[in-house]
């Protein structure tokens, strides 16, 4: 099929496209001689020293460089060498060179209201009380989201930002007696628009430590992302979509949600984190280095909400590998102080850390430690947790259906064993430390047990073997002084213990009686250092003294004889000094040679035992 074109030949055609081009390669000629117009009549100076100066008047800050050169073709922009930053006479950041770089718009208003900024070679200095003023409470960190796209919003404000940094450095400053820390080479791309009304940045550093170990910040790798809404975009009175993702080493956090601005600004959304050994070093439990399975890593999931009273975690579940803690939790600012209060339950916490803490009371030698005693594991945040677990261990010590509280504040510790089952009786447990005369400490101990199977908590707690019965025990002490050492060696208080119906082992005291009268008593002990003896009651009651557990009354009976205790055990110096009277049972007049004396001294949990009849000489 042919059409044909009427009025129009091959020739005609063909003038008429050529005309076309021709005209198009005009227009463009013609745009391009305007634009070259533009750009050599635009003041540069003006538009960016007005730039500059409003940003100075927005931020508080002063912008000095050494050298400054301009270039309009082909990309029309500023450069700056030696640039610094101050603000109050304090250099914030300085940077070899800077390029500051205008759009087409910029061109033809003379405004810089899209302008692209790069840095190479920058260094930053960040004051610790600045991080601080951010960091002390849920309102500030959402003062922060709000403050950081607000930069932008004033009148006359930039529509779009770019700025980038390479091989950019970070000093924080510490507080006294903290170091600096240093970062770098950062890398930064921070993204504003208006017309979007979003902020987004994200900054990275590659880290040169070695994976899966714990390194200084300076050689993690870190990657942090964020995405926050503009104040006008809150002011349309609907949540805009916020995001924070954070990496650092093998730890992460995600926060997305959305941010609704009312009488205050709120957050609402989910929480995920993978923190892996930092986790680990959190709670003070084992970490396996290097992680063969990612999948053991710390994780914490939860519906979060932030709001300027604080930040609430509902649905928080927290596991490591198998085990796990689920339940609630609020952060919150309390006398300028974080604070974080939770009701947790599973079999995460296992008493690990716990264990470390009680480890740390003894030096290098076994003796008292002679650095103050520490239970807070958070100096700088405040606890008041609650926590239920199916099993406890403190070391070997093993307690089952445990209810655990924390309490800290800046001055004051307390860690309580609220209620658990020891086999088939209950154990409760309470020590607190608080801040004593004279920059010292207080030490509170109370414990208790009732219906316990005595063997196994004093080989399970202590090591000791060689007894069993059912009984209980009460002890309540208080202390004072500047280390661990000086706090034990000023316990004072009570403490008893009754058991029933058991045995000693390693001592057959009726073969022991049998022998009284023996010349050599070394023989008679030697003799009887077999076999058990069945009793049918223990107990003793003690008065604790300037650290010296002092017997004010004992009984021990057995079927064959009966014994009476007397001295004191000394727990600053960890050391036994108790007397023991063994006398034979029977009906009428006590024969004489009926008696047995023998002494325990040493060391707490393993004391010798030596023959003494000199303690026997009022009993003749």
């Amino acid at each position: 099929m042919k059409i044909a074109l009427s009025g129009f030949s091959r020739s005609s055609l063909k003038q008429a496209l050529w005309r076309v081009l021709i005209g198009i390669g005009a227009v463009f000629l013609l745009a391009l001689a305007i634009a070259g117009v533009l750009v050599m009549r635009v003041d540069f100076v003006g538009a960016e020293q007005a730039a500059l100066a409003r940003l100075e008047q927005d931020t508080g800050l002063r912008i000095i460089y050494a050298a400054r050169k301009e270039a309009r073709f082909p990309s029309p922009h500023v450069t700056y060498q030696g640039l610094s930053v101050t603000r109050a006479g304090v250099e914030l950041l300085k940077a070899r060179r800077a390029d500051l770089r205008f759009s087409l718009i910029d061109l033809i208003d003379g405004e810089l209201d899209f302008p692209a900024l790069s840095l190479q070679d920058a260094v930053a200095t960040i004051d610790h009380a600045m991080v601080m003023q951010y960091l002390r409470s849920p309102r500030s960190l959402l003062e922060l989201a709000e403050r950081l796209p607000g930069l932008f919003e004033h009148q006359s404000a930039v529509g779009r930002l770019s700025l980038t940094i390479d091989a950019g450095r970070l000093t924080l400053k510490g507080a006294d007696g903290v170091a600096d820390a240093e970062l770098g080479p950062l890398a930064l791309a921070l993204e504003y628009s208006a017309d979007r009304g979003r902020l987004a940045a994200r900054l990275t550093q590659a880290g040169s430590g070695p994976p899966g170990k714990a390194v200084p910040l300076a050689q993690e790798q870190i990657k942090l992302a964020v995405t926050l809404p503009t104040r006008t975009a809150l002011s349309k009175g609907r949540g805009e979509a916020a995001r924070i993702e954070a990496h650092i080493g093998d730890s992460s956090l995600l926060a997305n949600g959305t941010l609704k601005a009312g009488p205050d600004l709120a957050f609402s959304g989910k929480v995920e984190a993978s923190l892996g050994d930092a986790f680990d070093r959190l709670l003070g439990l084992p970490s396996a280095s290097p992680r063969s399975d990612k999948g053991e890593a710390g994780k914490l999931d939860a519906d979060m909400t932030m709001d300027a009273r604080g930040i609430g975690l509902d649905n928080l579940k927290i596991a490591v590998g198998r085990r796990s803690v689920t339940g609630i939790a609020a952060l919150r600012e309390v006398n300028e102080r974080w604070s974080i209060s939770a009701t947790l339950g599973g079999d995460l916490v296992d008493g690990t850390a716990a264990h470390r803490v009680l480890q740390g009371v003894r030096d290098e030698k076994g003796g008292w430690s002679k650095a103050p005693l520490n239970l807070n594991p958070l100096p700088q945040i405040d606890l008041d947790l609650r926590l239920s677990s199916k099993a406890f261990r403190l070391g070997r010590f093993a307690l089952n259906q445990v209810a655990l509280s924390v309490f800290t504040r800046a001055t004051r510790a307390e860690m309580a064993i609220v209620d658990s089952r020891f086999g088939e009786g209950s154990f409760k447990a309470r020590v607190v430390v608080g801040e004593g005369e004279g920059g010292g400490q207080t030490l509170k101990i109370s414990a208790s047990g009732e219906n316990v199977e005595s063997g196994e908590l004093l080989e399970q707690a202590f090591g000791f073997d060689r007894m069993t019965g059912l009984g209980s025990f009460v002890i309540q002490a208080l202390g004072q002084g500047t280390s661990v050492a000086t706090l034990m060696a000023s316990l004072n208080g009570t403490a008893a213990f009754d058991i029933k119906d058991g045995i000693v082992n390693g001592i057959d005291l009726t073969r022991l009686m049998n022998r009284a009268a023996d010349q050599r008593a070394e023989t008679a002990l030697l003799f009887s250092l077999v076999g058990k003896t069945s009793f049918e009651a223990l107990r003793a009651d003690f008065a604790l003294r300037d650290g010296r557990l002092e017997t004010v009354g004992s009984r021990f009976l057995t079927k064959t004889a009966d014994a009476v205790m007397e001295g004191y055990s000394d727990i600053g110096l960890q050391q036994h000094h108790q007397s023991v009277v063994l006398r034979k049972r029977g009906d009428g007049e006590i024969p004489q040679g009926e008696f047995f004396g023998f002494r325990m001294e040493g060391p707490l949990f393993s004391p010798s035992i030596k023959p003494d009849q000199r303690l026997l000489q009022d009993k003749r």
